[in-house]
């Protein structure tokens, strides 16, 4: 296998969300996961039908942390080009648990994708052995290993059939 590990001793993934036709009636949402070159954890999905992009690339987190649970991964670093995904998975996740998954800025407003979040909270929590960071990173910069993920996501959400 080919994982990226880091100086720092963490397996590094990249996650990627893509949405097709966004917005538009037949639009599609699909998850991209990448390990490394030619690692078999490597993973296109398709998003439920009425997913966002924010929803794939969350999806995308949750499945990636359960793969290296899985694979007895001990540090994780999860890059994603998602700022949503990153703020929420380094600081919003516990302050919106605290107040009851509403919105820090209006107490009346639930937190949208609310169930996303929640099934990636858990993922975080399901392995406490395992350090996991979130690093987030320019979005089509050129990083050849989130450009891979961008790949698989866009053949995830081209799964759908019409």
């Amino acid at each position: 296998m080919n994982r990226i590990i880091d100086a720092e001793g963490y397996t590094n993934v990249y996650v990627d969300g893509s949405w097709l036709s966004a917005g538009s009636p037949g639009s599609a949402a699909g998850y991209g996961i990448f390990w490394g070159p030619s690692d078999p954890n490597n993973r296109k999905g398709q998003s439920p039908s009425n997913a966002t992009n924010n929803v794939a690339e969350i999806q995308a987190a949750t499945i990636a942390i359960k793969q290296a649970g899985q694979l007895g991964i001990r540090k994780l670093r999860v890059n994603t080009d998602s700022e949503v995904l990153y703020m929420a998975a380094t600081q919003y996740i516990p302050k919106w648990k605290q107040n009851n998954w509403m919105s820090l800025y209006n107490i009346y407003s639930p937190i949208k994708n609310r169930r996303n979040f929640e099934d990636l909270d858990i993922a975080m929590r399901s392995y406490p052995q395992m350090d996991i960071k979130f690093r987030h990173i320019p979005g089509h910069s050129g990083n050849q290993y989130h450009n891979a993920a961008d790949r698989l996501a866009r053949a995830g959400a081209e799964l759908h059939q019409y």
